[in-house]
């Protein structure tokens, strides 16, 4: 009897370690297979769609690189890389064909330090990495077109394009949800008198990050940001030397929504916008503002734009700098046409902004307190300026301003004398400065988008472009 059981324990045992060997073999298959799965596929000027892809030499069939891009976005899956070589591809048109998957994502880039030129794509799946190509959209359409969610198109070259005002020419156009639009330039430079982008970024989905990107150089842009969707957020962009051509039917905006849809909770947040012939922004709506809510400007500098700030639904103003903003036309920062207390403001500081006669500042509906106007870079007083505690006129001490922050060097970083520090109060949400430097760093708030250190850390966002 115990000589059976010895044999059935014994069997037991055996069949135990055969199905933990078992799991432990599928368990090692799968590992091995996570790895041996993803391929890196090149395509070159001198390959052809006969080759299998996998190799980086030109060639004709079997083991050498495509000819088209688009073949590689075709054979890529899930954890795939498609390495582009240098050269002209725009005369192909690039689309996804399938989605890739949290942690394997399909990367379509360009080779490292290497020209690639295409006319544009379009991703409509989902888990795409878009990365280091010099893209020139076509009238009416998108350079890069994220309609797809969980995508990312990062160090992207896009020119602007020669087009008649009534297209349509858009940088970016972000129809998906959770997509990162990052490090990417938008250049109109010697591309023509008429070249530009209507749209820069024309957002349509849900949380999306659209940071660290340089717009510059362009002429007439109609806008740089159309903002429709929900939970998105703008941040430590830099928007440059943007012209217009008097006579041109449609003036640039930085910002500009208008519609009925409603759209809410959008941050924008340490950016620099400056040398901007145009309106800072047209927020419109038809009828009234349901649906509009939880709008934050916080920490940014806003330098040497020639025209105000249409509101017309509820936005909030926290530690922002206006430097020589509204200098043509009109002698008040912000236009609101809906309704009183639609625009909340705290701690800005609006130097040299408007006229010199009257407040040059906001109308009188505005929840307005702690902000700080001057009539000069240095100082001086604005008439009809009445806030519990707000700051008229004074000193900022900037550390350096001029009226072309293009050409020149300015740095809105503030000076130990300030009459700007300490004299803000504390805001929900909000932990730092322009820079990175935490809030407070003394007995209170500073009002503007720099907190005073004792620290000159002047990082224009470009910079991280480099």
């Amino acid at each position: 009897m115990k000589q059976v059981k010895s044999i059935l324990n014994i069997r037991k045992f055996v069949l135990a370690l055969f199905a933990n060997c078992l799991i432990c073999l599928v368990v090692f298959w799968l590992f091995l297979f996570s790895f041996v799965h993803a391929s890196t596929y090149y395509v070159r000027t001198d390959g052809n769609d006969d080759c299998n892809g996998l190799t980086d030499i030109g060639g004709t069939t079997d083991n050498c690189a495509f000819r088209t891009i688009q073949k590689g976005i075709q054979t890529a899956l899930g954890g795939d890389n498609v390495i582009v070589r240098m050269g002209n591809y725009t005369n192909e048109t690039l689309a996804s064909v399938r989605s890739g998957s949290s942690g394997n994502l399909i990367t379509i880039e360009a080779a490292t330090g290497e020209t690639v030129s295409i006319a544009r794509i379009t991703i409509d799946h989902n888990y795409h990495v878009i990365k280091g190509f010099t893209v020139s959209s076509p009238v009416a359409a998108g350079a890069i077109q994220l309609n797809g969610n969980y995508n990312q198109a990062l160090y992207n070259t896009i020119l602007g394009n020669n087009r008649a005002d009534s297209n349509m020419s858009n940088g970016f156009g972000i129809i998906g949800n959770y997509n990162i639009i990052s490090y990417n330039t938008l250049d109109g430079q010697n591309n023509g008198e008429n070249t530009s982008f209507t749209v820069g970024f024309d957002f349509g989905g849900d949380y999306n990050e659209v940071t660290y990107n340089l717009v510059k150089d362009t002429n007439s842009i109609e806008r740089v940001f159309e903002m429709n969707g929900n939970y998105n957020r703008i941040a430590y962009n830099e928007v440059r030397n943007v012209k217009w051509t008097i006579g041109d039917a449609s003036h640039p905006d930085i910002f500009q929504v208008w519609g009925t849809e409603g759209g809410h909770d959008w941050i924008v947040e340490n950016n620099y916008f400056h040398d901007f012939e145009g309106q800072v922004g047209n927020l419109g709506i038809d009828g009234n503002d349901a649906g509009w809510y939880n709008w934050v400007f916080r920490n940014n500098v806003f330098a040497n734009i020639i025209m105000e700030f249409f509101i017309y639904f509820p936005i909030e103003l926290y530690n922002n700098t206006f430097y020589r903003v509204t200098t043509i036309n009109t002698c008040t920062i912000f236009q609101t046409a809906y309704r009183n207390g639609a625009v909340k403001l705290r701690n800005n500081a609006f130097i040299e902004c408007g006229c010199s006669e009257n407040n040059g500042f906001y109308n009188s509906g505005e929840d307005a307190d702690y902000n700080f106007v001057s009539n000069t870079a240095t100082g001086g007083t604005k008439n009809y300026f009445n806030e519990p505690h707000g700051i008229n006129g004074g000193n900022p001490q900037l550390i350096s301003y001029n009226n072309n922050c293009t050409v020149n060097t300015c740095d809105f970083n503030i000076q130990s004398s300030s009459v700007l520090i300490n004299k803000g109060v504390a805001i929900s949400g909000i932990s730092t400065d322009y820079v990175g430097t935490s809030r407070p760093q003394g007995l209170g708030w500073d009002i503007g988008a720099f907190e005073y250190s004792g620290v000159k850390i002047p990082l224009p966002p470009s910079l991280y472009l480099k």
